[in-house]
């Protein structure tokens, strides 16, 4: 992580928050892809199925479905799709009405390690959160979902 010192400050001498967003979300990747490298995993690529794998009862997850749900571009969710499925944790079906468009299905192998992803994931959270109250994480959550909605609505 960044050197405390260097930490570009606002005017008032705290840290800035897009400078702390930016390596809170780096600091998550990096921790995950360590996490995950026994399992030939990415974290990018664990968000894909994991999103997979709460929708297996809810109907079929194509290609655009992931642009959307993850916020990435089409060539992003191409890419990390055809990466899932050369590692056969996802299959690709053309879809017979659109077929630039693939719907995605998780293979037995996906589903397993969505068992393992899951459980990172709840013990990630715990690691980040630890030293927190219930209030303060739900403050936090609150506080993060605030500038999310602020960034996604700004002209």
């Amino acid at each position: 992580m960044a050197d405390k010192q260097q930490m570009e400050k606002t005017p008032s001498g705290n840290p800035d928050i897009g400078y702390l967003i930016t390596n809170i979300s780096y600091g998550i990747r990096q921790y995950f892809d360590k996490l995950y490298v026994d399992y030939d995993v990415t974290y990018p690529q664990s968000r894909v199925l994991t999103r997979l794998f709460y929708r297996l009862d809810k109907g079929d997850v194509n290609q655009r479905d992931l642009e959307y749900a993850l916020g990435i571009k089409a060539s992003s969710v191409s890419s990390l799709v055809r990466n899932l499925e050369q590692k056969g944790f996802v299959r690709c079906e053309r879809l017979p009405q659109d077929t630039r468009n693939k719907r995605v299905l998780l293979t037995e192998k996906g589903i397993q390690v969505q068992k393992f992803l899951e459980n990172a994931r709840n013990q990630a959270e715990a690691d980040m959160v630890r030293g927190l109250t219930e209030e303060q994480q739900e403050m936090l959550r609150q506080c993060l979902r605030q500038v999310l909605d602020n960034l996604e609505n700004s002209d």
